[in-house]
């Protein structure tokens, strides 16, 4: 057996390749190659934590990338949530012997999803089996972490049920919680509060100040100081796995109470409940989150720039009908036809309290 010596640019080209992608047209950080990555690790690896699987794959790449662990040019970990909220893989609660349950990650089953004329493709085969077979392969279009079939496919529901994929409806893919007041948002989860018994000692807790600007979600986190009291989205510590989301009652540093989350569906993702309730005490608060809204260089195309993290189903509706563009000073970008614009930024008002930024308005 012959061993080949390659040059770092050409064993970059070779796992380009290796995940369905040109060699010479593409590198490792382009988000649809990045991708293809997560979802082969986790098709070998689920179930696995998302800090598993962003491990594993910082691993595979090591000196192939500049720097794996920088998430700005390596957003290995947005990636991992792009594919939580998308479809292609489910997080779930499982409990740990003498532990509190820990979020793990799951294959979801092959699928798809049909759109108008469009048919969105989600889930992955375990043992990186690939998605398709033979030359239907060629029919996929990747945008960023969306697979779609491409224009003029001519394939029907029968021939993708052929192919062991389960067709899930529109209204199961876009389902989204009953839309409310953010009042009544609030007040339900105070009545929680209310009914929760003494927190005990809490220790290494974070919140999101409501206090800051929300056109910079990441600059909103901070540790709990003696100075706060109130009531704040929040991720404590455990011993075992990732900070869990909770909202807590805090008087002079202190927490009083606190509601793990989710606390309105247990198969919620913690974090979906979370950034709709901060999306509601902003809104109260007065100072709603952000939509930035700026004219594309195509003619009929806007571009959209989320500033603070949408729940998964407000992220798929978006995942559907826009292309996912690299993040622009922004959490999530996409582009979208013009004749689409109003109708998406009506729903992000109606479901996330959200207001429109052109570019070039004082923020």
């Amino acid at each position: 057996m012959r061993i080949a010596h390659l040059s770092a640019d050409e064993a970059i080209a070779a796992v380009v390749e290796s995940l369905g992608f040109d060699g010479s047209a593409a590198d490792l950080t382009a988000p649809e190659v990045l991708a293809s990555a997560v979802r082969r690790a986790a098709s070998f690896m689920c179930p696995a934590t998302p800090r598993q699987l962003v491990s594993a794959v910082r691993a595979s790449v090591a000196g192939l990338v500049e720097d794996p662990n920088d998430e700005a040019s390596f957003p290995l970990r947005a990636t991992v949530d792009d594919l939580a909220a998308y479809g292609d893989l489910v997080e779930a609660p499982v409990s740990t012997d003498g532990g509190p349950e820990q979020r793990v990650l799951f294959l979801a089953e092959p699928a798809f999803v049909m759109l108008g004329t469009a048919v969105l493709l989600i889930g992955v085969r375990a043992d990186g089996v690939p998605f398709l077979s033979g030359n239907s392969l060629e029919l996929i279009k990747y945008d960023g972490h969306v697979r779609r079939l491409s224009a003029g496919h001519a394939m029907t529901a029968n021939d993708l049920k052929a192919f062991g994929l389960r067709e899930v409806s529109a209204a199961q893919w876009l389902a989204h919680p009953p839309l409310g007041d953010a009042a009544e948002l609030v007040a339900d989860y105070h009545r929680r509060l209310a009914a929760a018994g003494q927190a005990g000692t809490i220790d290494d807790c974070t919140i999101l100040d409501g206090s800051t600007s929300p056109t910079y979600y990441r600059g909103r986190w901070r540790a709990l100081s003696s100075k706060d009291s109130g009531t704040y989205v929040a991720r404590r510590s455990v011993a075992f796995g990732a900070p869990l989301w909770c909202y807590a009652n805090v008087a002079n540093g202190e927490v009083q109470r606190l509601v793990d989350l989710p606390a309105q569906a247990r198969l919620n993702r913690a974090c979906d409940e979370a950034w709709r309730l901060q999306a509601a005490l902003d809104e109260l608060r007065g100072t709603p989150q952000v939509v930035r809204v700026e004219r594309g260089s195509r003619a009929g195309v806007v571009l959209l720039h989320l500033l603070s993290p949408p729940p998964a189903w407000a992220q798929r509706r978006l995942d559907a009908i826009g292309r996912p563009l690299p993040r622009n000073r922004s959490l999530l970008s996409y582009a979208l036809r013009d004749a689409e614009v109003e109708a998406e930024l009506d729903f992000l008002q109606t479901a996330l309290w959200t207001v429109r930024l052109r570019d070039g308005d004082p923020t």
